[in-house]
């Protein structure tokens, strides 16, 4: 539950730091913050309708090598992701 808020606490900032820097294209920041964020959406059907079971096995195999570690990797992601965004703006 803590990765699940953390998660969104950090695309709700990111998201906010896409429309500052982009205010002319919310629209498209929305759009995209969707696609994002719709995996991690779907795993609350898991196990409960049938025509997804392809999606989760996929999502199973890519994922084999999820480790605790694994968060210290995402916020590397996120600082080339913030100036990259900071140095488009």
């Amino acid at each position: 539950a803590y990765t699940f808020y953390s998660d969104i606490a950090l695309t709700f900032a990111a998201t906010l730091l896409a429309w500052y820097l982009f205010p002319d294209k919310l629209w498209l920041i929305l759009l995209g913050v969707s696609f994002a964020i719709l995996p991690d959406l779907l795993w609350f059907f898991n196990g409960k309708v049938a025509w997804l079971k392809p999606y989760f096995k996929f999502a199973l195999w890519i994922q084999w090598a999820e480790k605790p570690w694994g968060w210290s990797l995402e916020i590397l992601y996120s600082m080339i992701f913030v100036v990259v965004l900071i140095g488009l703006s």
